[in-house]
């Protein structure tokens, strides 16, 4: 909290105990307190913003639903979803054309910086966020019956990692706290893919790395 809003906050509390010479002791007007006490001319401290707290709360909540609903939206999205409600109520802004600036995202962003941050998305395939706990559960209970008495030499665990060389990553909104930021596609960039083969004892073989081409420099 701001130290002149706590001032404030600390004046109300004494002159609502009775302490009269408050105001005189934090040098507040008295008719700002009156104000405050009476609920009048209640605004935040600074620059007033372009839509109410309400609104504002309402932007909230739709990105969070588009990232939840896997379609993050990222701050251009976000300026002309502004735009597009301010023209739809018919209001005019300070904005030129009625669209918000960059630097307003970004404050807009700060404001609710508890409930929302723009974070480096994970391009991941929809076929792969399509899997679910259900899926994985089933999975685990028949591999637990198929691998039933194998020896742990014998079995052994196959994964790959891609290093993409192009990513295409950018920064998209997502609710705070969120721990895996993705972005569902149908395509993915090219990558060279390292494949790594482990047994249960700890024995691990040689990596495998496979490379976009048809043939390689012997560096």
């Amino acid at each position: 909290m701001p130290r002149s809003q706590e001032t404030l906050e600390k004046c109300l509390s004494e002159v609502l105990d009775g302490k009269n010479q408050a105001a005189k002791k934090y040098n507040i007007p008295k008719g700002t307190l009156m104000n405050k006490i009476h609920g009048r001319h209640i605004k935040t401290h600074g620059g007033q913003t372009v839509f109410m707290k309400g609104e504002e709360e309402d932007f909230v909540e739709g990105l969070i639903t588009c990232a939840k609903w896997e379609f993050p939206l990222n701050t251009l999205d976000l300026r002309l979803s502004a735009k597009a409600y301010l023209d739809r109520i018919g209001k005019s802004s300070r904005f030129k054309n009625n669209f918000p600036g960059y630097d307003w995202a970004k404050s807009f962003l700060v404001r609710h910086k508890y409930n929302l941050s723009d974070r480096l998305s994970n391009i991941i395939k929809r076929s792969r966020a399509a899997v679910d706990a259900e899926m994985l559960s089933s999975f685990s209970e028949e591999l637990t019956k198929t691998l039933e008495g194998v020896k742990p030499e014998a079995i052994f665990n196959y994964d790959e990692s891609n290093l993409s060389d192009d990513p295409g990553k950018k920064k998209l909104i997502f609710r705070r706290g969120v721990k895996y930021p993705d972005n569902v596609i149908n395509f993915t960039k090219s990558a060279v893919t390292i494949m790594l083969c482990v047994s249960a004892n700890g024995d691990i073989l040689p990596p495998y790395v496979v490379y976009k081409a048809a043939n390689l420099w012997n560096s």
